[in-house]
């Protein structure tokens, strides 16, 4: 009897513990979620979601929030929700449990992490049935408007650097050869009296410039059924100078001009940025006269000038060719035939080439 009364008990102390530790976890499991989630709305009003964040790639966001606007509320609790980006990802969007207006009203969403790119995070956010896309912009690092291209080859044997500038390639160096590219020689002329002299105008003539490159005649330019270009590469026509200078953002040279030169000026060349890679140097050029266009008070080249394909007209992307106004504003200056800035065929400019 006694041996059976002493199982008993033993078997009615395991019984109350195991039912003591049942409640204890059931007790755990309803304190971990209080707020009810039976709270309901008609609809979002997703077409005036309010957007209080400017996000960058990995720029970690706090406190940023959203007002989500939603109709007919029904007055009851909801729980809190989360919800992870899509699209671009690393960040979550936090719905803390809170209680619906009975009628219309907002939920403030809070977004928090890091973005892992740039682009567009999407949120899918519900409550009850309804639900509504979330969209926030990203902002990703600022894209350069210019990257390096392959290097070129001229029939000298000359390597040049090639620049990429939105959808155009260009040479980021002036040409320095001294034929055109199906092998005939270009005179090189020095004397200034013979610079203009009529037999060169079937010819054409190159000289040096201060830069140590070269400088052509127009009439190298024109020579038909020549090219002074690399193969698979031209002298730019002014549409295609105007492309550059349009996607440069206008007529200003300065992120045309390399920041290594004075340009005769502290202030002019403090803006000089060189942000396209196009590396203008100012080599200055050479008169119909055969003299050099030389500021002798300065020492340096006033300009530079580069030659386009287009009949009797080139370009000054260095200066606006105006000496009054040449310390103050730096512009690119289009110059044909009918304008005072007109170029002579005779004249000695630089040459940048373009890809096919």
């Amino acid at each position: 009897m006694n041996k059976l009364f002493f199982v008993l008990s033993l078997l009615l102390a395991l019984y109350s513990c195991k039912k003591e530790s049942t409640n204890k976890n059931n007790v755990s499991n309803t304190s971990s979620n209080t707020t009810p989630d039976d709270g309901t709305i008609s609809d979002f009003d997703c077409s005036n979601i309010q957007n209080y964040n400017i996000l960058k790639i990995d720029q970690e966001i706090k406190e940023g929030q959203v007002r989500l606007p939603y109709f007919g509320g029904n007055g009851k609790s909801y729980a809190s929700k989360s919800y992870a980006s899509t699209g671009v990802l690393g960040l979550t969007a936090t719905l803390d449990a809170g209680t619906l207006e009975n009628g219309d009203g907002n939920l403030v969403i809070y977004i928090s992490g890091i973005p892992t790119s740039g682009g567009k995070a999407f949120f899918d956010i519900s409550l009850g049935s309804k639900s509504c896309r979330i969209t926030l912009d990203v902002e990703g690092l600022p894209q350069p408007i210019a990257k390096p291209g392959p290097n070129i080859t001229d029939i000298d044997g000359n390597s040049y650097k090639t620049v990429i500038i939105g959808t155009q390639t260009w040479m980021a160096e002036n040409l320095n050869v001294s034929k055109y590219n199906d092998g005939t020689p270009i005179p090189n002329v020095i004397d200034e009296s013979k610079w203009s002299n009529e037999t060169l105008i079937d010819k054409g003539a190159w000289c040096i410039s201060d830069c140590g490159d070269k400088l052509y005649s127009g009439y190298t330019i024109i020579q038909p059924n020549k090219n002074l270009c690399p193969s698979g590469w031209h002298i730019p026509k002014v549409e295609e100078w105007n492309i550059l200078i349009d996607y440069l953002g206008g007529h200003s040279g300065d992120k045309m001009k390399l920041e290594s030169y004075s340009w005769n000026n502290s202030l002019t060349n403090a803006r000089a940025t060189n942000e396209s890679l196009f590396s203008g140097e100012p080599c200055g050029y050479r008169n119909g006269n055969g003299k050099y266009d030389r500021d002798l008070k300065q020492g340096d080249w006033k300009q530079g000038a580069w030659w386009s394909s287009s009949k009797d007209t080139s370009i000054c992307p260095v200066s606006n060719c105006s000496e009054g106004l040449y310390h103050l504003n730096i512009k690119i200056i289009l110059s044909d035939a009918n304008s005072k800035n007109s170029r002579g065929l005779d004249e000695g400019l630089s040459v940048r080439c373009i890809k096919n």
